[in-house]
Order: structure tokens, then sequence, then C-alpha cells
């Protein structure tokens, strides 16, 4: 716990710092493979942010084993590529060429994966690997604890105002704008109930009309 705690402290000082640095600047550099990996820390870090999605960090160097057999085996399998891709920003830390920031979080075994909420709060920290089946099981345990964005929670609201108003076209849009967003959030089920009752409502005005 203690090193979790002393993590998230770190990714705060990091992101701050480089910020602080101009070191945000530039472009991520492409990584081969399925899933869009960044490379850049603070980028991935902002754009997390910004969709309101957890961040997921390989920590590799380039003589590390197990760290070829994830890329080889895990990293492969679609179900964990679909989670990956569409419930996390993937960022992949070579210490080779990031040495500072692996020093920093006290990050000396490979691979290390970490996830962490927007904000930096830190949800999953482990070495070695990960089996497929292990690998699921800790995305989607981690996708849950992931706040909802304040522009969903605006919309939800919007919604069930409409909804209560009778302006079942504008609660209808609005939800359905959230559910394509809302990337497995819990606000997701909520979003759905509510457009079950809208649907039924307006099969109950079609039957009576």
């Amino acid at each position: 716990m203690l090193r979790r705690q002393y993590l998230g402290l770190m990714l705060v000082a990091c992101v701050t710092a480089a910020v602080w640095s101009g070191s945000a600047g530039g472009q991520d550099a492409a990584v081969p493979g399925d899933i869009a990996w960044r490379t850049d820390y603070n980028h991935a870090v902002v754009e997390a942010e910004k969709r309101g999605l957890p961040v997921f960090i390989e920590f590799t160097s380039n003589d590390c084993f197990w760290c070829r057999k994830l890329e080889e085996t895990t990293f492969r399998d679609p179900r964990v590529v679909a989670l990956l891709s569409q419930q996390f920003v993937t960022l992949k830390i070579n210490v080779a060429r990031e040495p500072k920031l692996a020093n920093d979080l006290r990050i000396d075994r490979f691979p290390t994966l970490v996830i962490a909420a927007p904000g930096r709060k830190i949800l999953y920290m482990k070495e070695g690997y990960h089996e497929a089946e292990a690998m699921i099981e800790v995305l989607q345990r981690c996708v849950p604890h992931v706040a909802t964005p304040d522009w969903m929670k605006h919309q939800f609201d919007v919604a069930q105002k409409a909804y209560h108003d009778g302006d079942y076209g504008r609660a209808y849009a609005t939800l359905r704008n959230i559910l394509e967003d809302s990337k497995g959030r819990g606000i997701h089920a909520n979003a759905q109930r509510l457009l079950g009752d809208i649907e039924a409502k307006a099969k109950e005005r079609f039957e009576r009309a």
C-alpha cells in the first residue's frame, strides 16, 4: 500500500515537472503492434485525463525475456487488445530510453505493469508476466473504478430532466450520446435503464395513438 501511495505521488510529481520544463511537446513515436502504444508519458497522462480513461503502463527493457513473451502472447490475445484499445490509454516505457522515470518510480524489475486512474491514483501494480485470462480479470476489475467524466454526468442529468418533463426525444438523443462514449462506466447501466423506460413510454404512446 505504501509503495502504491508513493508511486501515485511520484506520477503526479513527474508529470508536473515535465510540464514546467516543457518536455511534454512533440509527438509520440510509433510502436508496431495491434495495441496503440503511446511512448510519451506526459501525452498519455493528458490524454487519459481528457478522455476520462485509466492509463495502462508497461515498464519494459530490451533484454527482458518475459517482456517479449508478454508481447508475443498476452498482448496478441484479441480480448486483451480490445479491452486495452477501448477502455485504456496504453503507454510503454522502455527503461533504456527513459531510465529516470523508472528510477524515480523505484521500478527495477520487468515487466512491471501499472494501471492508474485519471488523477494518477494507482489502481494496480504488479511485476512479472501475466497470462491472458489473468490480464483480462485485472483490466475488467479496474475499469469500474474510473470516475465518470463531468460532461457525462451533466448529460445524464439533462436526460433525466427531459424524461421527467416528457421530452422523450431529447432524453433519448442525450442518452445515446452517453452510451456511445461511456466506455463501460457505471453510468452506462443507468443510462441503459433510463433508455429502456423511454422506449416503453414511447411504445405506450404509439399504442394509444
